[in-house]
Parts: structure tokens; C-alpha cells; sequence
């Protein structure tokens, strides 16, 4: 994650299955199909976890 002027910027290792073009968000996996404006996701908590070679 990337923290922006406008929140935050996540950045994925996969596909994330949609493309965002000409103001339209179009699905290219389940479901199919696409809607116009903008697309916004919102993340409420997040937690990562790593595990040590001293905590085992």
C-alpha cells in the first residue's frame, strides 16, 4: 500500500479481474459486464502477520 493525497494506493501481484477505462469499470471476470463513474473500494481493518524464525 501507498499512502496518496487522496487515500491510499494498493498495488496487487494478480489480476485483479476488472479494467478501469474511459470513466467505465469493466469486469473481465465473474460477474461479466461493466457501470460507468468512478470505483472506489474501502479496506475497514487490515492486519499482516509474519512469522520469525524465533517465534517458532
Amino acid at each position: 500500500m501507498e499512502k496518496t493525497a487522496g487515500g491510499s494506493l494498493v498495488w496487487l501481484e494478480s489480476d485483479p479481474g476488472f479494467v478501469m477505462e474511459d470513466g467505465k469499470t469493466r469486469f473481465t471476470m465473474f460477474p461479466q459486464g461493466q457501470f460507468e463513474g468512478e470505483n472506489t473500494y474501502r479496506v475497514d481493518n487490515v492486519v499482516a502477520l509474519e512469522q520469525t524464525d524465533s517465534a517458532r
